[in-house]
């Protein structure tokens, strides 16, 4: 069976449009991935910066700024979980799976929540004068509360 040249015009053509289709799907999809994959990151970078005062602060005892004006660590853990944290939290955990959301939602709850109840914040946990421990309890809660954010931040790498 031979084909007119008509005919090998219209498959010819035929072939170049299926291709233009799946390299159009193709590149969608990437720009699509790559669109995620940046909101991603953006968010990772909002997330860990929210956190910066903290983790100067307890590791190096140093106050830059945006930590309130509270010397107890408890108070100042949860200015910042009102000012920074809790808004970042939200944007970043709408960039996850659902089974990363359940881990980081169980560091969250360990960080920031009552053991017997995590609709409440409680950052007594971190206050030597609230728990009833001398000062000298203090570097111990600020390890406590660092590991925990480290905890958290953990889930903050990018792509």
């Amino acid at each position: 069976m031979s084909l007119s040249p008509y005919e090998l015009v219209l498959i010819a053509g035929g072939f170049a449009i299926l291709g233009a289709i799946i390299g159009g799907w193709i590149g969608l999809r990437n720009a699509l991935r790559l669109y995620h994959i940046a909101e991603f990151n953006k968010a990772t970078i909002e997330f860990k910066n929210a956190f910066l005062p903290e983790i100067t602060f307890l590791r190096h005892n140093a106050n830059i700024g945006d930590l309130g004006n509270s010397s107890d660590l408890g108070e100042l853990l949860q200015f910042g979980y009102i000012n920074r944290h809790l808004r970042a939290f939200e944007i970043f955990r709408g960039n996850l799976s659902s089974n990363v959301r359940k881990s980081i939602d169980q560091a969250w709850q360990e960080y920031c929540c009552h053991p017997d109840n995590p609709n409440v914040p409680f950052f007594e946990q971190y206050s030597w004068k609230a728990i009833g421990k001398g000062k000298s309890s203090e570097e111990e809660l600020k390890r406590l509360a660092l590991n925990r954010i480290k905890k958290i931040l953990g889930f903050a790498k990018p792509k």
